[in-house]
């Protein structure tokens, strides 16, 4: 081992720049948090291969202001087709066409889908914005937990920055399993000690973070096989733009999903065991040329021509999660280091990124001194349930597709019948951070535990229009969204402008709550229903009206949406992640519930 180089500190250290480790790095960034990525791939190598991104996830893109990125430069999937076979068992026949996303509290009714290595271009060029840049290629090799420390995590980092590339890539040592080549005086440039005072693995399924924490993955292998191939079709298949879900007779069941610039990726169900065992050992050329044939067949009486193949490989399901998520309450893990499961499901980037996004905001907020360490308990107790789910999901998938008769409808009512999950729009959390028995009734359209729903809505001050999600963001204040009802109303008025002084007395409110007035009331009449406080915690431009720009548009239907009462109103907090924490009337004497909750923070 070459002499230790130099020594160095930093907040948080992300192990792995897959699209989990830059979500990571991103969201902590944009509060703040000072980040290292280390990434043991030489630039361009390949990393995973999760492409579809669900209707929350492009949500939690936009509050991290890349979400234009993504729709740029990804396929949009707005349609879902099923195709059974046709009479004479010859061929194929459409069955069904429905909305991908038929949920109406859905902000985007689609699905996108992107190429894993564009995924991670978009977020490193966003990050270099920030002078944050991937270190790579290069491999943690020892790892202690100082747990006194100001800086808990000490790490021994084998830099590879300066390797000749072309050496490492000729070397015995696979992209990996580069932590063996620590030992390689020729292959190493130098070591550095980086004391962090978190680290978190998103090092995927085989994590070497996992592993030095003793954190085993508890679970089954169902011992299904799948193909999936990566290419550009030249067809007349005449859903070629939108997910289809076919059962052929002659060659299974196969999934195809559209990608951008005209490609396509197709999963199809392996059942023959000598098939498995030659596409296996056989060479990539030949995986590539049997594959393309099953394709070509599954499409039948369709033309399926496969050209420009950019991936093909055959995979076994693993249904497992981590026994735990942390270790010694400084070290995490996130993404496919936390959890493994099969694609059928489309949830693989976008369980990881909720991850992230649950992880990062606590992880700020103890860095900042705005939380107690005790937070940070909360990141399992919120997401290993939902990898769980994830799991259960992932199984229901396969007794659908393992049957020899699988029904591509049977697959699409389950898809749609886990929409609210499968989206990730149902997902509610449950712990200390959630305060269900308070008030529900009052605001019955807005789940507590889930994320807020959008709504449009327009600014007091000069009407333009805005969406809920907008004003929440992601940053590091919760959001106090006062639901104000018919403020036109003096009584009303005066409840509320009472309400927001009184905000305004509680300690820690300016410091990390953020507040938003909503007022039920005509735009036109908006003047005489603003309530004006006499503190300095509302401004104008917090101050929006439950109205439209058209003049059709009745005032209030956000209000009714949310079942709120235009006389009782509404408060809710909301978390930095957009999860609704609480709801409570917004009058003085509830006051002190807001108070409560933030100073067990």
């Amino acid at each position: 081992m070459p002499p230790i180089k130099e020594t160095s500190t930093v907040d948080v250290l992300i192990v792995g720049a897959g699209p989990t480790g830059l979500f990571t790095a991103l969201c902590l960034t944009r509060l703040g948090i000072d980040v290292r990525v280390i990434e043991q791939r030489i630039f361009g190598e390949a990393a995973g291969q999760a492409d579809g991104i669900q209707s929350r996830t492009v949500e939690m893109w936009d509050s991290l202001g890349t979400g234009d990125k993504l729709r740029q430069f990804g396929k949009i999937v707005y349609q879902m087709a099923t195709y059974d076979p046709n009479e004479q068992k010859t061929g194929i026949k459409a069955a069904s066409k429905v909305l991908n996303v038929p949920l109406a509290s859905a902000r985007y009714q689609y699905e996108l889908t992107l190429q894993a290595k564009h995924i991670e271009e978009i977020i490193r060029d966003a990050l270099s914005e920030v002078n944050v840049h991937v270190e790579q290629p290069c491999v943690l090799s020892k790892l202690e937990s100082l747990v006194e420390a100001d800086y808990p995590i000490k790490a021994s980092v084998v830099q590879c920055v300066h390797f000749d590339t072309e050496k490492l890539a000729a070397s015995k040592f696979p992209s990996y399993a580069r932590e063996k080549a620590a030992s390689d005086k020729y292959l190493v440039d130098y070591v550095e000690i980086i004391r962090a005072r978190y680290l978190i693995g998103c090092d995927g399924a085989r994590s070497w973070v996992r592993q030095q924490c003793g954190i085993v993955m508890e679970g089954t292998i169902p011992g299904l096989t799948y193909g999936v191939i990566d290419f550009t079709p030249v067809t007349n298949f005449p859903t070629c733009h939108a997910k289809s879900l076919i059962q052929s007779p002659l060659a299974g069941m196969l999934g195809y999903i559209p990608k951008p610039n005209g490609t396509a990726r197709l999963y199809t169900l392996l059942r023959d065991t000598v098939l498995i065992e030659a596409l296996d050992k056989g060479s990539e050329e030949e995986r590539a040329r049997k594959l393309s044939q099953i394709v070509s067949n599954g499409f039948a009486p369709y033309d399926m021509r496969v050209e420009d193949i950019t991936w093909c490989t055959t995979y076994k399901v693993t249904q497992r999660v981590a026994s735990r998520y942390s270790h010694n309450g400084c070290i995490f893990i996130a993404g496919d280091a936390c959890h493994t499961h099969s694609a059928n499901a489309g949830q693989g980037a976008n369980v990881s990124m909720a991850d992230a996004y649950n992880l990062s905001w606590k992880l700020a907020h103890v860095i900042r001194g705005w939380a107690s360490k005790s937070i940070l308990d909360t990141y399992e107790l919120e997401r290993r349930p939902c990898s769980l789910e994830l799991i259960e999901f992932d199984k229901d998938i396969q007794d659908i597709l393992s049957p020899d008769s699988y029904d591509p409808e049977d697959y699409a009512k389950l898809w749609h019948r886990q929409l609210l999950f499968v989206t990730g729009l149902g997902l509610q959390y449950k712990s200390s951070l959630i305060i269900p028995e308070h008030f529900q009734d009052i605001m019955a359209g807005v789940t507590i535990g889930r994320r807020f729903p959008p709504a449009e809505i327009i600014r007091y001050l000069d009407w333009v229009p805005c969406n809920t999600l907008d004003i929440i963001g992601y940053t590091m204040k919760f959001k106090l969204l006062v639901f104000a009802g018919d403020t036109t109303q003096p009584s009303v008025m005066t409840l509320r402008a009472d309400f927001i002084e009184e905000l305004g007395k509680i300690p820690r409110f300016r410091e990390i709550v953020e507040i938003s007035v909503i007022l039920g009331v005509k735009k036109e009449a908006s003047a005489t229903g603003y309530p004006h406080n006499k503190g300095s915690i509302l401004t104008l431009f917090s101050v929006f009206i439950d109205d439209g720009i058209n003049s059709e548009q009745q005032p209030g239907l956000v209000h009714k949406a949310f079942k709120i009462s235009p006389d009782v109103g509404a408060a809710v907090l909301v978390r930095p992640d957009g999860h609704v924490a609480m709801v409570f009337p917004p009058s003085i004497d509830q006051v002190h519930l807001l108070n409560n909750y933030l100073s067990t923070l």
